[in-house]
């Protein structure tokens, strides 16, 4: 049985800065528990991605893959053993239709949902937006993943990405990685995120986790 991993989209655009600020401590206030915080994000990999689309075949058969090589750390350390980062992995990528309900205790809350338009609704998953379309579609088109609130699941699949994307672009991604893992220190990771360290101070890649 494949695991299930399951994702929402909590900023998009070109502002890396705005996007970074997204993934920063905050602060709010609940009416049962008085104020909360959440802490700021932490770097746990980073490497180069491609994503694939299967349209071969009958359409039950076409699937959108996410594939990645990890170049930063190169080798899997207990924080990646602990939160299942291989080096190299695919992920099916699957985008959940907003309108449709979902069970008790999972995903977002309608307001917090994709406001996809209507024409979107109607083209990529069918019905008319009016819940009856369907629940899960492969993320093609990928600009159905650059909306605030996009549901997301990922379905594991491969450890060897060229059985998904190809020994072509699989070289490709595995080369960049490789080469960028070298050339890249931690902290010119950390800048390239613009993740300053007064503002996210826990230790990337490595170090205790809870």
């Amino acid at each position: 049985k494949h695991e299930v991993f399951w994702a929402a989209v909590v900023g998009y655009g070109d502002n890396l800065r705005e996007l970074t600020d997204d993934l920063g401590p905050k602060e709010y206030e609940t009416k049962t528990r008085g104020e909360r915080h959440i802490a700021e994000a932490r770097l746990a990999g980073r490497g180069n991605y491609i994503i694939y689309a299967r349209t071969t075949g009958p359409p039950s058969k076409h699937a959108t893959y996410l594939a990645y090589q990890l170049s930063h750390p190169q080798e899997q350390g207990e924080v990646q053993k602990a939160l299942d980062i291989f080096p190299s992995s695919s992920f099916v990528l699957q985008v959940k239709n907003p309108t449709v309900s979902a069970p008790p205790q999972a995903g977002l809350n309608p307001r917090e949902r994709a406001q996809y338009p209507e024409e979107v609704i109607e083209a990529e998953f069918g019905g008319e937006g009016d819940g009856k379309g369907l629940r899960f579609i492969p993320a093609n088109p990928v600009k159905l993943l650059d909306f605030k609130g996009a549901e997301i699941l990922l379905i594991a699949d491969k450890k060897d990405i060229a059985e998904v994307v190809g020994e072509a672009a699989a070289e490709q991604v595995e080369e960049s990685a490789e080469e960028e893992g070298k050339e890249l220190s931690e902290q010119m990771v950390m800048k390239e995120l613009m993740m300053d360290v007064e503002k996210f101070t826990a230790e990337p890649l490595e170090g205790m986790w809870a």
